[in-house]
């Protein structure tokens, strides 16, 4: 018997008592229980559950209290080393906050994979509630298949999805591993095959981009011209719809792009001021419909810079030539006047995509992502896109080049 067991013989199993006063909680804890364990099989850091000379009642209450709570982090995989527990420590973390708002909104939504089910010990539970010690390389590898097939049943680029889900995943392990004991020699997401990306070299033609920009002005007044941007500067959606007002300069188009690319600004051509003249045009349809909230002093100062602003085409300086309201600071507002959102956007390129379809044009269907390479592999610099490494923009050039006979 302990020497706690023998002074407080009426204490609850597995107490022991510190300083001579204060009574703490320690049972025996198991490698994957999903608790904190010592060297000795304990419970590190055990909970106080009351102070000797306590109420009997009150010690018992406490640590019936705890006892549950301990209990209900091992069942619900909660605990320390489990993968639900790894990905709170992750996305706590400094170095998931440095990372894109847009990067940090997919990270959060692929963790979703951890409440995938799965069959543990004749029980299903979900991958968030394992203990990382618990997963093996072949049984990750079934996970990646697994969810490859629920992505293609939701007609989805299972092959991405999957592998974006599996490096998330050996990512949060590997940054939690080299912070925190996990009980584990190797990462056990190392070793599993990801699923083989067949690169897209979808080509835009002139033909189908009228096409589909003809029937995009149907859908919504500002398809046509952000097309248009996204074709000429080369841009992702997100690029497009965070352009500014205060972007559009004497030079040219200032272009802030994402993802490590380099921010350009891309110089003035006929198409290009043409472009964006029809996005000016847009506010001005805005604000004869008045369904929109206005900052008063930011929109006067905003049309007077583009009221008094000239541009420089090839040698040629010439007025922008526009003289109209602004209803926002962005330079594609949405219907409202707000800031364009991903959500409207992607639910306007829904409708059309459903409308080419009933047109029986389904096939001529491209993405905005589709004018980025479009615009890459008809411009006459590399560089336009803003990408640092020549494997990026080779992969970007997807319009078969021309070349000439050996004779």
């Amino acid at each position: 018997m302990s020497n706690t067991r023998k002074k407080h013989p009426h204490l609850p199993p597995y107490c022991t008592v510190r300083k001579g006063k204060y009574i703490y909680y320690r049972p025996r804890v198991g490698p994957t229980d999903g608790l904190d364990m010592d060297k000795h099989g304990f419970l590190r850091s055990p909970p106080l559950i009351g102070r000797v000379g306590d109420p009997l009642e009150d010690i018992y209450a406490e640590y019936a209290r705890v006892k549950k709570e301990l209990h209900q982090a091992k069942i619900l995989g909660t605990g320390h080393g489990t993968l639900f527990w790894i990905r709170d420590k992750y996305l706590e973390s400094d170095k998931f906050r440095s990372l894109a708002p847009k990067t940090q909104a997919d990270n959060r939504r692929r963790s979703r994979v951890l409440e995938q089910k799965t069959r543990r010990n004749s029980k299903i539970v979900k991958l968030g509630q394992l203990h990382v010690s618990q997963l093996t390389t072949s049984a990750l590898q079934r996970l990646l298949e697994t969810r490859y097939q629920y992505w293609k049943n939701l007609d989805r680029k299972g092959e991405a999805e999957a592998n974006h889900e599996h490096r998330l995943l050996s990512a949060m392990i590997t940054w939690v591993r080299r912070r925190f004991s996990l009980k584990i020699d190797r990462n056990p997401c190392h070793g599993v095959e990801l699923i083989k990306e067949q690169p897209v070299d979808r080509y835009v033609t002139d033909e189908e981009f009228h096409i589909q920009r003809d029937i995009a002005a149907k859908i919504s007044p500002y398809l046509p011209v952000f097309f248009d941007i996204a074709y000429l500067d080369a841009c992702r959606q997100s690029e497009v719809r965070d352009l500014n007002l205060e972007d559009i300069t004497t030079d040219g188009l200032i272009i802030r792009r994402k993802k490590g690319s380099e921010t350009n600004l891309v110089q003035w051509s006929d198409s290009l001021h043409a472009a964006v003249l029809g996005c000016l045009k847009w506010h001005e349809e805005i604000s004869q419909n008045r369904q929109h909230s206005v900052l008063p002093s930011k929109s006067l100062q905003l049309a007077e810079h583009l009221g008094q602003l000239t541009i420089t085409i090839g040698e040629y300086e010439v007025p922008l030539g526009y003289r109209g309201p602004v209803v926002a600071q962005w330079l594609i507002p949405s219907p409202t006047g707000e800031k364009l959102s991903a959500n409207t956007f992607n639910a306007a390129m829904q409708r059309l995509k459903h409308k080419m379809k009933s047109l029986g044009k389904e096939e001529i269907y491209w993405t905005a992502h589709d004018l980025k390479r479009k615009g890459h592999s008809e411009a006459d610099d590399d560089h336009l896109t803003g990408h640092k490494s020549e494997v990026m923009r080779q992969r970007y050039r997807v319009k078969a080049r021309k070349v000439k006979p050996v004779k």
